[in-house]
């Protein structure tokens, strides 16, 4: 079995790069209760895309995009991201498995549980 390399970027450094731009668009400080709230929409949009488009299960990604169920303005943030994961981080593909973001001192802090990627789902006898 061959070992994968190390990405050469820190995860935590990726995944802020993903998430941060649409922080500061909407002004949200990561500290506050909104900032913990579009974290995890982030962090809910990355997963989604990695299951549909890696591991062949888009009912995640269909459930976050779905119309009758998603706020209109939410569902404008998940385009936004999902466009974003698909165009600049395409071949980055690992799970987020747990994350929290702050600001200390001016400095954005990022902790993250990266996972391994998924594999493709299985087709299903039926």
């Amino acid at each position: 079995m061959a070992l994968r390399k190390k990405p050469t970027k820190k995860y935590s450094a990726t995944f802020l790069d993903f998430a941060k731009p649409l922080f500061e668009r909407m002004g949200i400080e990561p500290n506050s209760q909104e900032g913990q709230s579009l974290l995890k929409t982030c962090w809910t949009v990355w997963n989604a895309v990695v299951f549909a488009d890696v591991g062949g299960q888009p009912q995640y990604l269909e459930k976050i995009r779905d119309p009758e169920s998603v706020h209109p303005a939410t569902r404008v943030i998940v385009d936004w991201l999902v466009e974003r994961k698909r165009t600049r981080f395409k071949t980055t593909n690992w799970l987020v498995g747990d994350c929290s973001l702050r600001q200390v001192r001016g400095d954005w802090r990022l902790r993250i549980e990266a996972r391994a990627e998924p594999t493709p789902a299985e087709p299903r006898l039926r």
